[in-house]
């Protein structure tokens, strides 16, 4: 059960939210994009999702800024990436400009952000802990708390892959890859990168920032708050827990 304090700071933390979205302080369709090329018209976009192999995909389009990994010691937050709103990147570009994204599995997905962001000895994450999430608290509970807030509001390493994706799934221009077999599309990927760009991505990929310690197995409860968050992903995306080998 969580505490009263953090039962208020949640309700207030979504009150605050809903508040900016009426007075239109906050975009709750907020996404970003890389562009990539021209400057002023780019000549490619990709929209990185959050723990669906962003860090790997971020640092293979290095070399297409004129960079190396050896260089770039935060491909995060390196201000030399021109990262987008993702409505004035859609905008920007070419009409014929190239916009990928990867996805990945539901599940998969939020149980690598879980280990990634909650844990006793893990820094503190703000996102996590306005919504009244603890660095010590369950799997099940942190599922149980993103199932009672609107996928909306709560941040893009836990937000249904369809809502992050909102305005660039409205774009025809958009091809959507699956992490699954990123491996085997990859060759694609840089095939059109390298049409289009004066400078080609990596043309191999190496697998950074992977999970450690996953599992694919989940208990039916789990599974039940996963359906119930992520329903959306699921659907638009064509996962199941099939691919898992787990429910029909």
């Amino acid at each position: 059960m969580l505490g009263l304090y953090r039962k208020i700071r949640r309700a207030s933390t979504l009150h605050k939210w809903a508040k900016g979205v009426g007075d239109g302080l906050v975009d709750p369709r907020v996404c970003l994009a890389l562009a990539l090329g021209n400057t002023e018209a780019p000549d490619a976009l990709y929209v990185p999702v959050p723990k669906a192999a962003n860090t790997t995909l971020r640092t293979a389009l290095l070399p297409t800024y004129g960079l190396s990994k050896d260089e770039v010691r935060r491909v995060h937050r390196d201000p030399r990436l021109d990262v987008r709103p993702i409505q004035d990147a859609l905008a920007a570009a070419k009409p014929e400009a190239y916009v990928f994204t990867v996805v990945r599995h539901p599940a998969t997905r939020i149980l690598s952000a879980y280990a990634n962001k909650i844990g006793p000895l893990k820094p503190r994450f703000g996102h996590a802990a306005r919504l009244g999430i603890a660095k010590t608290d369950s799997f099940d509970t942190f599922l149980e708390i993103l199932a009672g807030a609107s996928p909306w509001a709560i941040d893009s390493h836990f937000k249904p892959q369809s809502c992050w994706l909102n305005r660039a799934l409205k774009d025809e221009r958009l091809e959507v890859f699956k992490m699954e077999a990123l491996a085997d599309d990859y060759p694609r990927i840089y095939g059109e990168l390298d049409r289009c760009l004066p400078i080609a991505p990596a043309k191999e990929l190496d697998i950074l920032n992977r999970s450690k310690g996953e599992k694919t197995e989940f208990t039916a409860r789990q599974m039940r708050l996963i359906d119930a968050i992520y329903e959306d992903d699921f659907e638009r995306f064509g996962y199941s827990w099939a691919d898992l080998g787990l429910g029909s």
